[in-house]
């Protein structure tokens, strides 16, 4: 058996012809629109940068792309026993560029992979922020946001956990802006973080799955995030255990902000919720759904 865990890359076709009798898993672990209609690079012109984000410039990404990439997609799948995704709402992704049938899918979502916590902490006025600091992560608009928000909670912290290319930059800005209370922590562990803060934001461009968010609400704390990729619904609903926020309104991500800062009621009762519905994704309830999953091997 081939696990082919580079699935969502070109490079991996070659494994399709050299695997001979050998069965073939490729996994697939992003969104391919996120992937493929974003423009993931260092770039720090605002005005080229919200072009590259309207609707039209990404239609017409997403159309290069497919040109691009659509030959190695519908290899991939073809050419592997199963294709392993980790969401249900990625099998429209993958059937855009693949233009293919889906029966060998198999969606496996990710697990909560630190220990399950029924502790209470003694929560303060903090709000966190975990990640690489790279321009996927969008840690310009967390700063944009929190500028908005500052000003009327002069009591209240941002800690951005993580390191990267735009550490420097926000540094800077920082300073330059004089942004209050903003303190960035680099590589630490976050369980001690996630034990004290209240609110979890997330500002990303397009995630994988989002892994931070079911280990925030493990710890009850309250995650806020843009819809900006598919599967964020699986983790989050709305208004019940998080807040989701239309791609990349900085302007209702401020105030949806401001409004759990301001009501510890609402808070508590988001806070609550966020630590039943991660319950789901503990290992071993986990391990009992994915035994039900059976991957569609071949005859013979």
């Amino acid at each position: 058996i081939i696990i082919n865990q580079a699935g969502i890359f070109p490079t991996s076709l070659p494994l399709v012809e050299l695997k001979g009798k050998a069965l073939l898993l490729s996994v697939m672990h992003n969104t391919l629109f996120g992937m493929y209609t974003h423009p993931n690079l260092h770039i720090h012109n605002r005005l080229l940068l919200n072009i590259l984000e309207t609707c039209w410039a990404k239609s017409i990404l997403k159309r290069l792309f497919y040109i691009k990439y659509h030959c190695y997609f519908k290899q991939i799948v073809e050419g592997s026993d199963a294709v392993l995704l980790l969401s249900e709402s990625f099998k429209k992704e993958l059937n855009y560029y693949s233009r293919g049938s889906l029966d060998k899918v198999v969606i496996i979502p990710n697990p909560l992979t630190i220990p399950p916590n029924d502790l209470i902490y003694s929560k303060r006025k903090e709000v966190l922020f975990v990640g690489r600091l790279e321009y996927q992560k969008r840690p310009d608009l967390l700063l944009d946001i929190w500028k908005k928000v500052a000003v009327f909670f002069p009591e209240w912290s941002l800690r951005i956990l993580g390191d990267g290319m735009e550490r420097k930059l926000l540094e800077k800005r920082i300073q330059r802006e004089k942004i209050p209370n903003v303190y960035l922590e680099g590589f630490k562990s976050p369980i001690p973080y996630y034990q004290t803060a209240s609110i979890l934001c997330m500002t990303s461009c397009y995630e994988t799955f989002g892994l931070v968010l079911l280990e925030a609400m493990n710890y009850g704390v309250v995650p806020i995030a843009f819809n900006s990729y598919p599967n964020l619904k699986d983790i989050i609903e709305n208004d019940k255990d998080g807040c989701i926020i239309a791609p990349f309104n900085i302007n209702e991500y401020a105030d949806k902000l401001l409004m759990m800062m301001k009501n510890e009621s609402e808070l508590t009762r988001l806070r609550e919720n966020a630590k039943m519905k991660i319950e789901k994704y503990n290992i071993p309830l986990h391990s009992q759904s994915l035994k039900r999953i059976r991957v569609p091997w071949p005859s013979g």
